[in-house]
């Protein structure tokens, strides 16, 4: 557990920084400013994320019930999974502010092995060998 909550405090550390530095997660499915927010809910994808997302809210819950257990799991999980989202987005952004090729092949050499570390550390969270 201790490994996915470093991940996290890493993760926020490092957006913040970037924050710091003017580059806002603002790039995430290119959505910049409330107007293109506006526009991207009238896009059929949108709605699919909705549904797919409720989905899985509904299955989580039927889950929950029939095995008859309450646990911290689908919150911190979720929470690590939309954190993970987000400076995913952070990464896409700074790819956009880079004009040469060998920039955005630095950052993906950069951060890759930090994404698949955070997602390893959160695989190996929910299957309880944390």
């Amino acid at each position: 557990m201790e490994k996915l909550y470093t991940y996290m405090m890493i993760t926020v550390f490092m957006m913040s920084l970037l924050y710091v530095f003017g580059i806002t997660p603002n790039a995430l499915f290119g959505i910049g400013s409330p107007e293109d927010l506006q526009n991207y809910q009238d896009t059929p994808i949108f709605h699919y994320m909705i549904y797919i997302g409720i989905g899985l809210l509904v299955a989580l819950g039927l889950t929950a019930y029939v095995t008859k257990t309450v646990s911290d799991l689908p919150i911190t999980a979720g929470l690590a999974l939309a954190l993970l989202t987000v400076f995913i987005g952070n990464i896409a952004s700074v790819t956009m502010y880079s004009t040469e090729t060998w920039e955005k092949y630095l950052i993906f050499l950069i951060t890759f092995p930090f994404v698949m570390g955070y997602s390893i550390a959160l695989w190996d969270w929910i299957r309880g060998k944390d």
